[in-house]
């Protein structure tokens, strides 16, 4: 009888984003490039956000976020909008610290390309340097 289990993460750590987040401002958005998933057929991707210290503090409530941006036929990507499906939301604190958050497991699109839009809703610019979005795909193994 075969068994089913969890599989290690396909590959390193990968940056989505980085310089562009830079300065980016509040209420502005970000595209990143296209991630293949049709050799790795990962089930499940997650995400970290690293933003350096921001030189205001930020909103009460502050977020960002990151939108799921698919291309079903490999090429005609969905508008890359904030209206596109919400894949993960990271709330943060209103001070100026420095911010790591990690979300996990969005279910990624298989045989196909997706990006992914970052969305800054911190209620200021973000810092001039320091900023990432990082990512990992996982899915299941059977033996």
């Amino acid at each position: 009888m075969a068994t089913t289990n969890l599989k290690a993460y396909n590959q390193t750590i990968q940056t989505y984003l980085s310089t562009g987040l830079n300065s980016l401002a509040n209420g502005a958005t970000l595209l990143g490039a296209a991630i293949d998933n049709s050799s790795d057929l990962a089930i499940w991707i997650d995400f970290e956000i690293v933003l350096a210290t921001q030189g205001s503090a930020r909103a009460a409530g502050a977020t960002c976020s990151l939108f799921f941006v698919p291309a079903l036929d490999g090429t005609n990507y969905t508008d890359g909008d904030t209206n596109d499906e919400s894949a993960f939301v990271f709330p943060l604190s209103a001070a100026t610290t420095a911010q790591r958050k990690v979300r996990r497991g969005f279910e990624l699109a298989p045989l196909s390309t997706q990006k992914f839009l970052f969305s800054n809703n911190t209620g200021q610019a973000l810092a001039a340097s320091g900023n990432s979005v990082n990512w990992r795909a996982r899915s299941l193994t059977t033996a």
